[in-house]
C-alpha cells in the first residue's frame, strides 16, 4: 500500500487526477464515465484496481499529507448507509451513494 503514492506520482502525466478505485474490472467503465464527468477539465487514461474496499481505505488513509499530484479514492456504497455505517473523513475520498458503481449507470 505504500507504494500506491509512488505509483501515482508515476501515472501523474497520463492522469489529471490519479484515481484509486476498489473494483478489479470494468476499468475502462471507470475510465469513460469518469472522463464524461471531467469534460474538459481534465483526463484519465489508467486507474488503480486496488481490489477491495478496507484497501483503498488504507490506502487513503496513508495518503493523506500534502502533495502536488491530484488523487482520488472511490469505494462503492454497498449497504452502508442503510445499516446507519458512515464513510470516513478522509482527504480524496469518495463513497458512491449507491450499492455499486455499475448503479451510477
Amino acid at each position: 500500500l505504500k507504494s500506491l503514492k509512488a505509483l501515482g506520482f508515476l501515472k501523474k502525466k497520463s492522469n489529471s487526477v490519479v484515481v484509486y478505485v476498489e473494483d478489479t474490472s470494468c476499468r475502462q467503465m471507470y475510465i469513460s464515465s469518469l472522463n464524461r464527468l471531467l469534460g474538459n477539465k481534465g483526463f484519465i487514461r489508467s486507474i488503480n484496481q486496488l481490489g477491495d474496499k478496507n484497501r483503498v481505505i488504507q490506502a487513503c488513509q496513508i495518503d493523506q499529507g500534502k502533495s502536488n499530484v491530484r488523487r482520488l479514492y472511490i469505494v462503492d456504497g454497498d449497504f452502508d448507509k442503510p445499516h446507519g455505517k458512515s464513510s470516513p473523513a478522509l482527504k480524496n475520498f469518495y463513497q458512491l451513494p449507491v450499492y455499486c458503481f455499475e448503479n451510477l449507470l
